[in-house]
């Protein structure tokens, strides 16, 4: 058995936690409108079942982020700020009226709607359970990142083959 070392690209304290269903998560969102900004998700919202959402932003005082599924119709969570890790979050069950919206989709409000100030998102997570872990990009997201690997003997692999197995 011959162990093959991984050569990171220079991260450190790389964390693997829950999978990020919002796409694009990471691109910066700033502006004084009602709806801070729109993501689109990899997978449906599931009836009954918990999530978990984070994000890293800054909203002006009196302000608060709110999170709506598939449009503006169902409102899902009213994020609260979390001063030592310095960010907001909010757990939260999927409600009944969820099914009903177009799907796919989760917006971020800057509420409330009569008095829409500056807001910006840096980053920001939606996970199933109740745990928020760190930031990490949706799986999806990484499909256009190609890895490359050199074994002992010199061979090349990379993402782009369909099917690699290791002996």
């Amino acid at each position: 058995e011959q162990i093959i070392p991984v050569i990171s690209d220079g991260m450190v304290d790389l964390q693997i936690g829950g999978r990020n269903l919002i796409l694009a998560s990471n691109v910066l969102y700033s502006n004084s409108e009602y709806r801070v900004a729109s993501y689109n998700m990899s997978e449906d919202w599931e009836l009954n079942t918990t999530y978990t959402l984070t994000l890293k932003g800054t909203i002006e005082e009196g302000k608060i982020f709110g999170a709506w599924a598939n449009g503006s119709g169902t409102r899902v969570a009213t994020l609260s700020y979390d001063a030592v890790k310095g960010i907001y979050t909010s757990t939260f069950n999927t409600p009944s009226t969820i099914a009903n919206q177009t799907p796919k989709v989760i917006n971020i409000y800057n509420t409330p709607s009569t008095t829409a100030g500056s807001a910006s998102i840096e980053w920001i997570k939606l996970e199933k359970g109740n745990k928020a872990t760190d930031w990490s990009p949706a799986p999806e997201d990484l499909k256009s990142t190609t890895f490359q690997l050199y074994t002992p003997k010199g061979y090349l692999l990379t993402n782009d083959i369909p099917e690699v197995v290791l002996e």
